[in-house]
């Protein structure tokens, strides 16, 4: 476990200016989306931050299929603990963002095969 931390924090240090767009990205999104910007055009919801974040993190993080599928568990453990609180409309949202992170993992995991067979 002390070596995974250590590779995480190693990760972390290398990429400090990436995480700090991917974050000051995630902040930016949601200040646009409280303050209602492009609502009569575009209405940022929560699940399109959600979805722009994860293939964000693709391009942003060198996220591979095996981190989004990591998500993607994350999130389905997360609506399993909502649904057992009995919080259903929060548990129902997140096996949204479960499936667009399954979606999103496969179709990389296809990009990434073709690739490697090349």
């Amino acid at each position: 476990m002390l070596k995974i931390l250590k590779k995480i924090e190693r990760w972390g240090g290398e990429n400090v200016f990436k995480l700090l767009i991917f974050n000051t990205t995630l902040a930016f999104l949601i200040l646009m989306r409280s303050a209602g910007y492009f609502l009569p055009f575009f209405g940022i919801s929560i699940n399109f931050i959600v979805l722009f974040l994860l293939v964000l993190s693709i391009f942003l993080l060198n996220a591979n299929s095996k981190s989004i599928f990591i998500v993607a568990l994350l999130f389905w453990l997360f609506a399993g603990l909502l649904k057992m609180l009995k919080i259903d409309i929060w548990a129902e949202r997140t096996a949204v963002y479960t499936f667009e992170a399954l979606l999103i993992g496969t179709v990389l995991l296809i990009i990434e095969s073709v690739k490697k067979n090349k």
